[in-house]
């Protein structure tokens, strides 16, 4: 992990203030050139003494000095010594996150805490882990969706973001506030987005800690699967795939191929 690297534990050793933060900010900047040179910046990146309280962040070597994050769940935990990952509401911002504990001299000495804010390129990810399109909402708005504009392309439609939201969030019954509020995934509904007819499921979004302010929704195309099919196709059975809720989540078959 990032916190086993030697400069993340250098900082404990110094006994002055100064030199002790300084040398914190030193190993993130050097970590977050790394990340940066790798594309993969984070929106985040700091590390917290015993106490939670944070050392030094990636900004500068000022910010956010001796703060908290108490909507971070997953700090207490790696202030434990186990590496925890959480789902954050920071300012408005959804944002997955880690925390992995510094080890010095076999005892914590603090954490390293990275996080990336969620987005839309994320949601694409997702779709092509699942086979579905997929939205997540933080406080009743949708933050990140896979619905873009054509099948191959990267912008969000916002357009069928703010249809989907009306859909699945828009009023106290609607089927993602009942899921948020009853804690559990919803029923197989429909739904029409951007004229285009789905199955869907929403629930609260599965995290270390339980929240009732974060949520999913996975589409599952049916007009897609009731296209005309070739011939070879219908002889190998039906064409509409299946959403199911598993043990470990939600589970897409895909419709078979010819």
């Amino acid at each position: 992990t990032i916190a086993d690297r030697s400069e993340f534990g250098d900082w404990v050793l110094e006994q002055e203030e100064t030199s002790n933060r300084t040398k914190a900010y030193d190993a993130i900047q050097q970590y977050d050139g790394i990340l940066k040179k790798a594309g993969r910046k984070a929106h985040f990146l700091g590390i917290v003494d015993t106490d939670g309280a944070i050392v030094a962040r990636d900004l500068d070597i000022k910010n956010m000095y001796k703060e908290k994050l108490p909507f971070a769940r997953n700090v207490p935990v790696a202030l434990k010594g186990k590496i925890s990952t959480d789902i954050w509401n920071w300012k408005n911002r959804m944002m997955r996150s880690a925390a992995a504990p510094i080890f010095v001299n076999e005892g914590v000495a603090g954490a390293v805490v990275i996080a990336y804010d969620i987005t839309s390129a994320e949601a694409r990810m997702d779709k092509d882990q699942f086979g579905t399109e997929v939205a997540l909402y933080l406080a009743k708005t949708i933050r990140a969706s896979s619905l873009t504009h054509s099948a191959e392309g990267t912008n969000e439609d916002a357009t069928s973001v703010t249809a989907l939201n009306s859909a699945v969030l828009g009023t106290e019954d609607a089927p993602g506030s009942r899921a948020l509020a009853e804690g559990k995934p919803s029923e197989i509904f429909n739904i029409k987005v951007r004229g285009e007819d789905y199955l869907a499921i929403t629930g609260p979004l599965p995290t270390a800690a339980k929240r009732d302010d974060m949520g999913f929704v996975v589409l599952a195309s049916v007009t897609k699967a009731m296209a005309p099919i070739s011939a070879s196709q219908a002889r190998s059975g039906p064409t509409c795939g299946a959403i199911q809720t598993t043990s470990k989540g939600l589970r897409y078959t895909a419709p078979p191929r010819s």
